[in-house]
């Protein structure tokens, strides 16, 4: 019997400077703050696009817009509303 999963949980430590590259303004340099993220998780997804706007529509803040990253998945980087 095969199993097929519709979406995979990857968490992606990331260095300073690639948090920095990706996320630019967004946020404070990690260097210099505390509690600003090292790391990220993303859910991979049949239909990104969907998931993003509906992340948008619930009141998420786009980092950076859905686009396809240099390691081969789409991609937007967004945060929760408080």
């Amino acid at each position: 019997m095969a199993w097929w999963c519709q979406w995979a949980t990857i968490l992606g430590p990331m260095p300073e400077d690639v948090i920095v590259r990706l996320l630019s303004d967004a946020i404070s340099h990690p260097s210099l703050a505390r509690g600003v993220p090292r790391s990220e998780v993303y859910l991979v997804v049949k239909n990104p696009a969907d998931f993003h706007s509906r992340a948008i529509a619930s009141g998420a803040r786009e980092l950076s817009v859905l686009a396809l990253g240099d390691w081969g998945h789409t991609a937007a980087n967004r945060v929760c509303a408080t």
